[in-house]
């Protein structure tokens, strides 16, 4: 790359490092060679680091997530919430979750049905990202 800077004459450097970076990592892939990883431990300074928390961990997003799914679940009708426990929660089968309610199949796959709709309106409504 040190190369291709001295020959050409580079108007914004941001770009052309961009660019220049991204071809030089498409070749590698397209040749079939392996990339060479870095540990982080052994090239602190290639990163930058920020104390302050700037976003949400994954535990915490995911914990946020599972709380409004569960105050989802509990805003559907009953016979809604059980059948999509059933189905998604304790991976039970259609005919399974007829036995076990005394429903009728087809009534069975209509709550189910109609449960991930509501589910997904309550989340769209309460969920939204800001």
């Amino acid at each position: 790359m040190a190369e291709a800077l001295l020959k050409y004459e580079v108007e914004n450097f941001k770009s052309w490092m961009h660019s220049t970076t991204r071809n030089f990592c498409l070749m590698q892939l397209r040749a079939g060679k392996k990339i060479r990883n870095i540990p982080l431990e052994d090239s602190p300074t290639l990163f930058m680091e920020n104390t302050a928390p700037m976003h949400l961990t994954e535990a915490e997003q995911i914990e946020k997530s599972e709380q409004v799914l569960h105050q989802a679940l509990q805003e559907l009708p009953p016979e809604q919430r059980q059948c999509i426990e059933l189905f998604y929660l304790q991976q039970k089968s259609y005919k399974e979750i007829s036995t076990l309610t005394g429903c009728d199949l087809n009534k069975v796959k209509s709550y189910i049905q109609n449960g991930k709709r509501n589910l997904k309106l309550y989340l769209e409504k309460h969920h939204a990202p800001r």
